[in-house]
């Protein structure tokens, strides 16, 4: 039989030096974080549940969710201590005999399968964080955000009203509390982002979110900083990358109902 190769994926290292001693005797690669190394990778195992941020969740399902966009024909094995009998799931407490002829036998990210979960569904977990409560979802408060932001820049590129004008009955008021809430959000949020396989784009979203900040912590908020830092265009941005990633990996069925 010829040899795997694996990437291997969680935060438990310990569980992988001694796996690889008794049980895979394959080559191997391992990483606790997002990969370009994933995309085309041809059997990824996933060692669950990942400890962050103080509890133990599952994030197998948005892989698979990922994979099956990128890489259909990736064999995703996940690892764990359910006891569940499954051609891409192995309980640790009763291993394969041959894991290799196990390899062979599972089934590609395109197929339809079930992960068990253990720990917090991270996948539940992120549906709240795209929906939320009616309009407190990200997406819509990213709307409102949009609204007011887009409405200052107008005013103040065809100078209908001077900067401070619109940041005392607009961005003061309105724009400065919905940041506030979307960045407190975000932050609660970001630990578990590293363990997603879209994580760099949540870095990037990030980076342009702490960027636009400076127009509402700094002392003195003036015109110049407002349009040097062009938000208008970051939130469209941003609110199109997320968009993308809710319905491709999170919550598909909406989009398709929609359409």
């Amino acid at each position: 039989m010829r040899n795997l190769e694996l990437k291997l994926f969680s935060n438990i290292q310990g569980l992988y030096k001694a796996l690889n001693q008794l049980y895979f005797k394959c080559n191997y690669d391992v990483f606790n974080q997002y990969s370009e190394k994933v995309i085309n990778a041809q059997n990824i195992i996933i060692v669950e549940p990942i400890y962050c941020n103080s509890k133990y969740s599952t994030f197998s399902p948005i892989w698979k969710n990922f994979l099956s966009v990128h890489s259909p024909n990736t064999k995703l094995i996940v690892m764990g201590f359910c006891n569940f009998q499954s051609r891409n799931y192995i309980d640790l407490l009763n291993l394969p005999k041959d894991f290799n002829a196990y390899v062979e036998n599972a089934l590609p990210v395109s197929a339809d399968w079930e992960i068990p979960i253990d720990g917090a569904d991270m996948l539940e977990y992120l549906k709240r964080f795209f929906e939320g409560h009616g309009g407190n979802s990200l997406l819509s408060k990213l709307n409102q955000l949009k609204q007011s932001i887009n409405i200052a820049q107008i005013q103040i590129v065809n100078k209908e009203a001077v900067f401070q004008e619109i940041w005392k009955a607009l961005l003061l008021p309105y724009a400065k509390p919905e940041w506030q809430e979307l960045i407190n959000r975000w932050q609660n949020y970001y630990p578990y982002f590293e363990y997603l396989p879209f994580y760099p784009t949540m870095q990037e979203i990030s980076k342009k979110l702490s960027e636009a900040s400076e127009l509402f912590i700094c002392d003195k908020p003036s015109e110049k900083l407002f349009l040097d830092l062009n938000i208008d265009s970051s939130l469209k941005q941003i609110q199109q990358q997320l968009t993308e990633i809710d319905k491709l990996y999170i919550r598909p069925e909406i989009y398709k109902t929609s359409n």
